[in-house]
């Protein structure tokens, strides 16, 4: 669980610590008395990224 000191709220990223020390980061997407639904993709998950590139050499 989430300890009780904690202050959620809706539409915001709350950083956890994971059990070797590191620490992720999860976006509040919904929250009622009960649950809390968080969602841990990249926020540029499902985007289309378009990249230019110079080729400076090839080996």
């Amino acid at each position: 669980g989430l300890p009780a000191e904690m202050e959620l709220k809706e539409n915001s990223v709350v950083e956890f610590t994971a059990p070797n020390g590191g620490t992720f980061a999860g976006f509040l997407r919904e929250l009622d008395a009960t649950h809390a639904l968080f969602d841990f993709n990249h926020p540029m998950a499902g985007k289309t990224i378009r990249f230019e590139v110079k080729i400076i050499g090839i080996m």
